[in-house]
């Protein structure tokens, strides 16, 4: 192991109450609002969804986002689902150069007031890299019949399914969160719609 240097914890909550695809507002059990008001662009993560963090209420508790950023999409979420929130502007402690397939393992030593927890009593943590930086961003703004997530679809109702381009080279400097219109995607992305019975 190396030593990458030292970093704070995330901030993190619980959901008080299920979500659904598009819910914007999040009710948590736990705010840190010291943490939160240093975050420059935050963000956060429930699950494998990424969620823009738009503003927060101390008095209800409550988060409000918009959903599916980066590379990731809305789905629901259940009560007790863990929400974590952080900084996108916050540099990464290891940056070394890594290759497809490559898997790492980390150990957070924690420091109290008793001292700096020992190397073998942290629990190791491992990541794979996939590649995930160099894949295409999936379609956003995704609708069917015009509509977002129906339940259902009639019978002999004639399908549409709409979608907005996205671009994962030049969506780097902001947010575009699921329900943004279309950005121009890169060369030579195609998108393929499949229909289940």
């Amino acid at each position: 192991y190396v030593d990458l240097g030292t970093y704070s914890f995330a901030g993190a909550a619980n959901l008080m109450q299920s979500v659904a695809h598009l819910d914007r507002v999040l009710k948590v059990d736990n705010m840190d609002v010291a943490l939160l008001g240093s975050l420059k662009k935050p963000y956060a993560i429930v699950d494998d969804e990424e969620m823009m963090i738009v503003s927060y209420d101390v008095v209800n508790m409550t988060i409000t986002v918009e959903r599916g950023i980066n590379d990731t999409t809305p789905r629901p979420h259940y009560m007790l689902s863990k929400v974590y929130m952080v900084d996108s502007v916050h540099p990464s402690l290891d940056v070394s150069d890594r290759v497809l397939g490559e898997t790492v393992y980390y150990r957070g030593r924690t420091r109290t007031p008793r001292g700096l927890l020992a190397l073998e009593s942290a629990m190791p943590a491992s990541v794979t890299f996939d590649g995930r930086m160099w894949k295409p961003y999936v379609p956003g703004n995704v609708k069917v019949n015009g509509a977002y997530y129906p339940a259902t679809i009639g019978t002999g109702t004639t399908l549409s399914v709409s979608w907005s381009s996205r671009n994962g080279l030049t969506q780097t400097a902001q947010f575009s969160p699921f329900t943004t219109g279309n950005i121009a995607s890169e060369p030579g992305v195609t998108y393929t719609v499949e229909e289940y019975n």
